[in-house]
């Protein structure tokens, strides 16, 4: 199966993914840990990494990315077969270090906050 750069943040601002999960990865050029979401495309059906999340809003169940590109994520984590496969290319080329599943703390950020009792 192929894999391809996906178009420009100017061309694609904006992308819906389905079936995501976060991933907090060492990339030795990068020098520091980074949060990178995979998921797949809502509209191509592709699979798709990011760059890495510099923003995080928890109103639009979306994260920001290095580039500026914005990632509305939809529905539960959970990563498909596709996913997975373009996940493991991307974290073979980068020689990434897959340090933690980001995908739970993420998703609280999402979860409004549970009321206090009285």
């Amino acid at each position: 199966m192929p894999i391809w750069l996906p178009p420009t943040a100017a061309e694609q601002p904006d992308v819906t993914l389905n079936h995501w999960s976060a991933f907090e990865v060492l990339v030795p050029e990068l020098g520091e840990p980074t949060v990178h979401i995979v998921g797949i495309n809502a509209r191509s059906g592709e699979g798709r990494v990011t760059s890495p999340v510099a923003g995080v809003n928890e109103e639009n169940r979306s994260v920001t990315t290095s580039t500026g590109r914005i990632y509305r994520l939809h529905g539960a984590p959970g990563i498909t077969e596709r996913g997975r496969y373009v996940w493991n290319r991307w974290v073979e080329q980068w020689d990434a270090e897959v340090l933690s599943n980001a995908s739970p703390s993420l998703l609280r950020r999402f979860e409004p906050p549970a009321e206090a009792s009285a």
